[in-house]
């Protein structure tokens, strides 16, 4: 199983010791990595139940639809659709942030430059 967002939990866990920082209640090292496989697994598995009982609904609204109207709506694709605009809409906004970070240290830097001329 790929890990969740492509992070591994003992990467976070040496990270979080580098940092110097840690999850209360949980003892730092091999627990804290114990503790993130626990929780990256248990939201694998409400996410794929929650996306299974997506499609499942998806399919027996199609089935109603199909006996009402006497046709489908195709209410399967239109989640996966949904969710691919939805996907790209966020990398557009995730792309887009870089820039506007960039002039944003830039104005700060223009005015410690100010306040240092002063």
């Amino acid at each position: 199983l790929l890990p969740l967002g492509g992070v591994e939990p003992k990467e976070v866990a040496e990270y979080f010791g580098m940092m110097n920082v840690g999850l209360r209640g949980v003892v730092p090292g091999e627990p804290t990595e114990r503790f993130l496989r626990t929780r990256l697994r248990q939201c694998k598995l409400l996410g794929g139940a929650c996306l299974g009982g997506l499609a499942v609904a998806a399919q027996l609204y199609d089935g109603a639809c199909v006996r009402a109207l006497g046709a489908s709506l195709g209410s399967t694709s239109l989640l996966i659709i949904v969710g691919a605009v939805l996907q790209t809409a966020r990398q557009v906004e995730a792309l887009l942030e870089g820039p506007k970070l960039q002039r944003r240290l830039q104005r700060e830097r223009q005015a410690i430059e100010s306040l240092s001329l002063l």
